[in-house]
């Protein structure tokens, strides 16, 4: 037995030996409000617990549930017509971890503590000697900041009659049982959910563009609104993702997707992906990251099941940010498939093609904020077009999780709807990215 357990022992040795009269004037000791494990107030003052005409009440908000870090004014309120002088002791326990903490209302509670244990007991003040029943108890606690299950209140009172002696006095208990708030679900997903934005391949890779599916992600949908020097936004509508508890830029969010950018600093191997909304976080969950995630950007065939993508370009160096601000003519694709092409790409042009997942750039690697110039590409990606094996003459990031692959398309490529693949480090992009090559 250590010196802290001795001594807590011989306070209970002394308070069975003592004699009382009355409520403890100083505050009911440690670990006497009925909670498991602990005595009640019947441990100085005898009797039998719950045997008179009174009672003792625990009073919540009409809610009856608690919401992660919140703070709520409660009350215990002691009953008995033959009692005038009032004590009692309350304790908060939960299975899952802490029970909360307690603060005092006014002087007439005080609050124990013990390591992460708290009571709140009444102060010499509360004793309120010579008043009638009932007397209230008013005080404040506050929620442990996260979901710890049920939470159980556990309350001891003593109704003393003040005669100078324990004959007369009569003790009581209550519980009070209140759960997590309804309403507010958990985020959840599993790792075959998370994949890149382009093509659908599973995993991530630092500076990636990537999308998570699941449920519960957010109450509401929201897309970024990026500003030329400022930092990407890491929470968009209450959620944020963390990358091996690294903050990730969000581009949008909504209650089953989220698209997130890696962050740079994300390693290779399993890493842990966690989404919280409105303060409520996703279990961790490990998803497979590699080095580069290769995937063209394209759009997608409509009206089709399991479609292909065409992949965007424009002629060479026509713009280093996607087709969005890029003027209509200078857009290579499909027509039919992509509005803002004019035509598709011809033999013998030098094209950009737009992609992500190229990993890791020369020098600087920005993941968290909109840039100029560019980043020339760590690992130069091979062009797979038709049967021809394709070395750019540029590669590079150009805007956050965006890349250019600058190519000559051979002479000798036929008209039509060509498959276009890159390769990185032996990782080749998704075999669902088509080129459209028109003669001229």
């Amino acid at each position: 037995m250590n010196d802290r357990r001795s001594i807590l022992a011989l306070a209970v040795v002394l308070l069975f030996a003592m004699p009382s009269a009355h409520a403890l004037s100083s505050g009911a000791p440690e670990r006497t409000s009925g909670a498991p494990g602990e005595t009640t107030c019947n441990a100085c003052h005898g009797g039998t617990a719950n045997s008179g005409p009174g009672k003792v009440q625990i009073e919540f908000p009409a809610s009856g549930t608690y919401k992660p870090g919140d703070t709520v004014r409660m009350r215990v309120i002691v009953d008995d017509p033959a009692a005038r002088r009032w004590g009692f002791q309350l304790s908060a326990q939960a299975t899952g971890g802490s029970g909360g903490s307690f603060q005092p209302a006014d002087s007439t509670t005080q609050v124990l503590v013990d390591g992460i244990s708290q009571w709140i007991t009444h102060s010499s003040a509360g004793t309120r000697p010579n008043s009638k029943a009932p007397v209230a108890f008013e005080f404040d606690w506050t929620a442990p900041t996260s979901d710890v299950g049920q939470i159980v209140f556990y309350a001891a009172a003593n109704a003393a009659n003040g005669n100078g002696s324990a004959s007369g006095d009569s003790i009581y208990t209550s519980t009070l049982r209140i759960a997590p708030e309804v309403g507010s679900p958990w985020p959840s997903f599993q790792s075959d959910g998370v994949t890149d934005l382009s093509t659908g391949v599973k995993g991530i890779a630092a500076g990636a563009w990537v999308n998570l599916k699941g449920s519960d992600l957010a109450f509401k949908s929201e897309y970024f609104s990026p500003v030329a020097g400022q930092p990407l936004p890491t929470r968009l509508a209450g959620v944020s993702v963390k990358v091996n508890d690294m903050p990730a830029a969000l581009l949008y969010v909504g209650p089953a997707r989220i698209t997130f950018l890696a962050p740079a600093g994300t390693p290779e191997g399993d890493v842990p992906v966690v989404v919280e909304n409105d303060g409520r976080a996703s279990e961790p969950v490990f998803v497979r990251s590699t080095g580069v995630l290769p995937a063209i950007i394209g759009v997608p065939e409509p009206n089709v099941d399991n479609p292909r993508l065409f992949a965007s370009a424009t002629t060479a160096g026509a713009g280093t940010a996607l087709s969005l601000v890029t003027p209509r003519g200078w857009i290579l694709g499909k027509p039919e498939v992509d509005s803002r092409a004019v035509r598709g790409a011809f033999p013998g042009e030098e094209i950009d093609l737009f992609a992500i997942g190229l990993g890791r750039t020369e020098g600087e690697f920005p993941t968290d904020r909109i840039f100029t110039g560019n980043q020339p590409v760590t690992s130069v990606p091979t062009v797979l077009l038709g049967g021809a094996a394709l070395t750019p003459s540029y590669s590079a990031l150009v805007a956050p999780g965006v890349y250019v692959v600058r190519v000559t398309i051979p002479e000798s490529q036929a008209a039509g709807e060509v498959p276009i693949f890159l390769e990185v480090n032996s990782i080749r992009s998704r075999d669902n990215v088509v080129l459209y090559i028109q003669q001229k």
